[in-house]
């Protein structure tokens, strides 16, 4: 079982007092129910200047360049997002080679619309995965915020990707940013 096959997703970001005030990067790890590490997502450079404007509660309106990396260190997906204003934006996702697998966006009411690399659409989140969003549990004696991500069996190809990455950056995806 691994990242793209596993039932069920366990997103946990690290929610101490220190991290939760002073958090300018994104951070998640991903496991499965037994607690193995499938995935890690980080920034894949630091936010340099940004770090202040995700500071102040802004951050869903910097850029992000995230990295989903295996627990080998092989790098699995690229989700990226560009400056948004008014709402989450448009939030790419590319394999490791850096083809596009698909986009995301967020529409009316919350909900996240996928589309394929040429534009066609491939359904919302919801068709694709269902989700559990803000849990707070503990892993290694740590509190953490835990978001749980079933992709739909019936989920594949550029669907699944697109749902998975939603999933392992929800708050980016959302708008959120790096703040749990």
């Amino acid at each position: 079982m691994d990242l793209f096959s596993a039932p069920a997703l366990l997103i946990e970001q690290d929610i101490g007092m220190r991290k939760s005030f002073f958090n300018t990067s994104f951070a998640v790890n991903a496991y499965d129910e037994g607690g193995r590490l499938l995935a890690r997502v980080r920034d894949r450079k630091s936010p340099g200047l940004l770090g202040a404007v995700r500071m102040l509660g802004e951050a869903g309106t910097t850029p992000y360049d995230l990295a989903v990396t295996l627990p080998d260190g092989r790098e699995a997906l690229r989700i990226s997002k560009g400056f948004t204003w008014l709402g989450a934006g448009r939030v790419g996702v590319a394999d490791p080679h850096g083809r596009e697998v698909g986009t995301m966006v967020r529409r009316m009411a919350g909900s996240i619309e996928f589309a394929d690399p040429d534009g066609r659409p491939l359904g919302a989140f919801g068709d694709h995965a269902a989700f559990r969003y803000g849990e707070v549990a503990k892993r290694d004696g740590q509190r953490v915020r835990r978001n749980t991500l079933w992709p739909r069996p019936e989920a594949q190809g550029p669907a699944r990707l697109l749902a998975i990455a939603a999933g392992l950056a929800y708050t980016v995806v959302s708008g959120m940013g790096n703040k749990a």
